[in-house]
C-alpha cells in the first residue's frame, strides 16, 4: 500500500519545522548598547544540513571579541549582525596596544556612516577622509569604541 500524499506532505512539514540551534555562552566585559548580564547566552540558528559543517564560527575560551548581536527573535534565536561583519576580534601587539578587526578585515567598515548620520540630522566628529583611513585594517580599540559610542548617541540608540 502506498503512503497517501498528505502523509508525505505532513512528514516534510515536520522535518522542515525542526529548528537546529547552538547555545553560545559568553562572559560580558562591557556593553556598548543595551544591557546584559555578566554571563550572557544566546542561541544561533544552524541551517538545515549544516549542523556538522563548520559554517558557523567557533567561539574559543579566552578569546576577546566585540559582538554586534541581534535581539532574540520570537524563537529565541540571535547571532552576530552582518555575519562576519558583526564579529570583531580584539588583538594586542607587543607594546600592549589593543586593536580590533572584524572577520571581513574591516572592509568598507564605515561606508555610508556619514550619510546615515546626516539623514538623522547629526554630525559625527570624524571626517569622511579620516574614517576611510581606518577601513581595511585593524583599528585601535579605543578609537573604534569611541566612534561606536558617538554613533549610538547621535542616532538615539540606547
Amino acid at each position: 500500500m502506498r503512503n497517501p500524499g498528505w502523509l508525505r506532505f505532513y512528514l516534510r512539514v515536520l522535518v522542515c519545522a525542526t529548528v537546529v540551534s547552538r547555545v553560545r555562552c559568553i562572559k560580558v566585559a562591557e556593553t556598548l548598547k543595551g544591557a546584559a548580564d555578566q554571563n550572557y547566552s544566546f542561541r544561533e540558528f544552524v541551517p538545515p544540513g549544516q549542523s556538522r559543517l563548520v559554517h558557523k564560527r567557533t567561539y574559543l575560551p579566552g578569546e576577546q571579541l566585540l559582538l554586534f548581536l541581534s535581539p532574540p527573535s520570537r524563537y529565541g534565536l540571535s547571532g552576530p549582525l552582518g555575519k562576519q561583519q558583526g564579529i570583531f576580534h580584539i588583538k594586542q601587539d607587543s607594546r600592549g596596544n589593543r586593536y580590533i578587526a572584524n572577520e571581513a578585515g574591516n572592509f568598507h567598515l564605515f561606508e555610508g556612516v556619514h550619510e546615515a548620520v546626516a539623514r538623522a540630522g547629526g554630525v559625527i566628529s570624524e571626517q569622511p577622509s579620516q574614517l576611510k583611513l581606518l577601513e581595511n585594517r585593524p583599528i585601535p580599540l579605543t578609537k573604534f569604541v569611541s566612534i561606536v559610542k558617538e554613533l549610538r548617541n547621535l542616532l538615539g540608540a540606547e
